[in-house]
């Protein structure tokens, strides 16, 4: 069970939502203006969407990438985020904009699962081929990981007891292992 929920980001967002008794209304409203965004981003550029699912991991939004260009699909990836942040500009609630922010900017740290992910990814297989984009991806995302976890346990320590940051730290490791 503990290995199911760390494989998903998005399950480990929630459980980090859950164990610092978070704002849920303001979380989920920060995810909903998030993956609007996609959604928004993949109509303007033509890629229709294949399937929405809910499940254990969260929502998840299947678009038909394979026939995108990188510059479409990297349009797709950031505008999840940039709408997120966007929304700041509307937002009065402390709470809603703390979360706001949070869910948007962690959204884009290059890690495994997560749109900065898959940025990289994305901005790498323009300029490299397959292979040595996968093999800095994968540094990327490994240092990525350590330090995640590093500044989680550093705050564990030195702040008090805030598990989210490690957690997501452990999810990003344990999601490279299963690769």
């Amino acid at each position: 069970m503990v290995t199911a929920v760390l494989k998903s980001p998005a399950a480990v967002l929630l459980l980090a939502v859950f164990l610092t008794g978070g704002p849920w209304k303001a979380f989920f409203a920060a995810l909903f203006f998030h993956e609007l965004g996609h959604c928004i981003g993949a109509r303007l550029v033509g890629i229709p969407l294949r399937r929405l699912a809910v499940g254990t991991g969260g929502l998840h939004l299947d678009f038909a990438m394979e026939t995108a260009s990188y510059k479409k699909e990297l349009l797709v990836l950031l505008s999840g985020s940039g709408l997120g942040l966007l929304t700041l500009c509307f937002l009065r609630d402390p709470a809603c904009r703390a979360c706001t922010l949070c869910l948007n900017l962690a959204n884009l740290l290059p890690l495994p699962g997560l749109d900065g992910g898959g940025i990289l990814a994305c901005l790498l297989q323009q300029r490299l081929d397959a292979d040595r984009a996968d093999r800095i991806c994968r540094g990327v995302f490994t240092a990525a990981a350590v330090l995640l976890w590093t500044c989680g346990m550093w705050i564990v320590l030195r702040v008090g007891p805030n598990p989210m940051w490690m957690l997501c730290g452990m999810a990003a490791l344990f999601q490279l292992s299963s690769k």
